[in-house]
Parts: structure tokens; sequence; C-alpha cells
């Protein structure tokens, strides 16, 4: 039986933040979830270091690649889906440990939202917050025709959203360090965000 969250972990080069990620998913209070740690071809020790957890803790699945780039990578994850709720979460990023269980609330209770994200702070190399970006708890609707437009944004590497609105819109595409926006304004056509 497939879990309830399949959780897309990209991995290019972050030996230094990765373990430290994966601890951050191992410890979420909600465990009814699978980690596909898609390491992009990396050349330095990610790729031993997921391979380590993986063999620690079964709900976690290395998938080694060649080196094609963030958009390749997040769709062949998407490829393997098979849970009816998919998480994001960047290699150098940390979730903290209630993060699965509000979001997956959340859509329970909101059928006609399709996606969700929530409020992060940013680090120093020592763990200690250097800001604090806190989200509106209702997004402003989107609107192209603005000036400037107001986008739809979820901050990306904490997004959670329903497997069948992301293949509905076929995933992700090359728009120049702007896919996660590209993601919102097409999900904005399924649901709401």
């Amino acid at each position: 039986m497939p879990a309830q969250i399949d959780v897309l972990l990209p991995v290019y080069n972050t030996a230094r933040y990765l373990r430290t990620s994966l601890e951050s998913i191992r410890d979420q209070t909600f465990s009814d979830f699978r980690v596909l740690i898609i390491d992009d071809g990396s050349t330095d020790e990610s790729r031993d270091i997921a391979a380590a957890f993986a063999a620690e803790d079964s709900r976690f699945e290395l998938i080694a690649l060649p080196h094609r780039g963030l958009v390749e990578t997040l769709n062949h994850g998407l490829d393997l889906v098979t849970a009816p709720i998919v998480a994001r979460q960047d290699a150098d990023d940390i979730s903290v440990p209630g993060r699965f269980a509000i979001e997956l609330a959340f859509l329970e209770h909101n059928p006609d939202v399709c996606a969700v994200s929530g409020c992060y702070f940013d680090m120093d190399r020592h763990g200690l917050p250097t800001s604090i970006n806190r989200w509106p708890t209702r997004m402003p609707p989107a609107d192209p025709f603005a000036i400037p437009a107001s986008e739809p944004y979820l901050s990306h590497p904490f997004l959670m959203l329903r497997t069948e609105a992301i293949r509905a819109i076929s995933g992700y595409r090359h728009i120049r360090h702007s896919e996660d926006a590209d993601l919102y304004w097409r999900l904005t056509l399924y649901g709401r965000i």
C-alpha cells in the first residue's frame, strides 16, 4: 500500500546539509511518508550520505541519476510518485517536526485547495536565524495584469500538493529561474493554492 505522502527531495552537491535535512523529515510527527532522494549526479559525498540514510530507514529511497538539472530531476521523481500527496523539500532545508501533519490537515479540510506551503526563516552557516519571512494566511488573488503582477507564490521547498493537480498540469517546465512560479500560475487553473 502506498504511503500517504511522497516527498521529492532533489540533491546536487549538498553534502554539507543533507543529513540534517533528511533527519528533519525522519523526525516528522506524521510518519506515513516515503522520501524519494533524487541525486542529480552529485560529485561530492551527497550520494553516499543519501545511501547510508536509506539503509537506516526503509521510508527513504535513493534514486541516482546522471546530472540533468532540477526540472528533469523533479519530473523524474514525479514519475515515481504513488501517493495521493506530494511534498517538496530541498536538500539544504529543514522542516519543523509538525510540518507534514499541519499541511496535510489543511489539504484534508480544504478540498478546493490543491497546494499549500508555510512560512520559513533563513539561517546562517551556524543554524542561527537571520530573518523571518511570514506569508499571509490567505494569499491575495493572482493578477498577471496588475503592475507589478500579483504572483501566486508559495515557498517551494516546503510545498505540499495533490498529486492529481501536479499531474494534471504536466509537472515542471523549463522556465529559467522560475520553474516554481510557472508551476503556481498553472496550478491556479486547477484549484486554489
